[in-house]
């Protein structure tokens, strides 16, 4: 995998929004989002379809549009990182249109979560460099750019190279145990919209990092078992669960998190599960690099070593 360009004072971010539209609300966010970026000493730059829609009234333009301003951030000389604005539902639409030869020499730090981890993993994988799942490029809402270790790890992992992963919140094994490997992941129905095309991931000896929005049980359920019969937990050598957010378990009554759900039914198998909150929805980010290969162990401290350089 190639390193990135890290981000330094005086550079530009060019923010895409490649799957919902942009409502009246989040552009006030992304407003916000301009004045922290500003702090940081950093420029920020929108794309022409910016709070628009397409002819169905679900995603900014069309396919072809979308894809082309990533396509042409990615060749601009004068913007160094983007950050894809929000998820949604859409963004495999954009797959036949990105220009995967342009983008493979023109590497930079691309940004996002949710539908658009469909981009950060065929990215990673088409193109040979890593992509970051971090948080929306919002301020205001206390979901997204609004914590400060979400602020800290940006500024950590993205301007200065960090290479650890340390909790915000406690962290707990469902399994113990050591292992090590690519970061794969991260958003469950974003990487099984990728089954059956060539851009589902390599799962060999990685280490899946998985999470959801608002999964109810029966949900958990079907995707973990399409993933158990495609073989994925057949070829991971370690799990990381990340941030649920607002899982329907049910019964209040039961307190069945989603951990339990998904620990259940992998119980036949051995490598090691890490239920951790510093990535998925709504929740502190510390913009993990997929296609990085990191390490972890039960028996040493709380803490995800990465064991690549993955900006310079």
């Amino acid at each position: 995998m190639n390193v990135v360009k890290a981000l330094k004072r005086g550079d530009t971010i060019g923010v895409v929004a490649p799957s919902k539209k942009v409502s009246s609300k989040h552009k006030e966010l992304a407003q916000n989002f301009v004045y922290c970026m500003k702090e940081l000493g950093l420029n920020v730059i929108f794309s022409s379809d910016f709070g628009k829609s397409d002819e169905f009234g679900v995603s900014s333009s069309s396919p072809e549009e979308r894809a082309g301003h990533i396509n042409d951030m990615f060749s601009d000389s004068n913007i160094n990182a983007i950050w894809l604005f929000q998820g949604g539902e859409t963004c495999n639409e954009l797959l036949p249109y990105l220009d995967w030869d342009l983008i493979k020499i023109n590497p930079k730090i691309i940004i996002g979560k949710s539908d658009c981890d469909i981009l950060l993993l065929a990215i990673s994988q088409k193109c040979g460099f890593y992509t970051f799942h971090g948080c929306d490029a919002k301020f205001g809402d206390k979901k997204e750019f609004d914590y400060d270790y979400t602020r800290q790890f940006f500024e950590e992992r993205l301007m200065k190279g960090s290479t650890e992963i340390i909790p915000y919140f406690p962290w707990k094994y469902l399994r113990e145990g050591s292992c090590s490997g690519e970061i794969v992941g991260c958003n469950d129905e974003s990487i099984l919209k990728l089954v059956g095309t060539s851009f589902f991931p390599d799962f060999d000896k990685k280490i899946l990092f998985l999470e959801g929005y608002t999964p109810e049980i029966s949900q958990v359920v079907a995707r973990i078992t399409q993933l158990k019969q495609i073989g994925v937990f057949d070829k991971i050598s370690g799990l990381v669960i990340g941030h649920i957010f607002e899982f329907d378990n049910g019964e209040a009554e039961s307190h069945i998190n989603y951990e339990d759900v998904v620990f259940s039914l992998l119980k036949d198998y051995s490598f090691p599960v890490l239920k951790i909150e510093e990535f998925g929805h709504y929740f502190p980010h510390c913009f993990l690099p997929i296609g990085a290969k990191v390490s972890f162990d039960s028996e040493k401290m709380m803490k995800i070593d990465i064991l690549d350089k993955v900006v310079e």
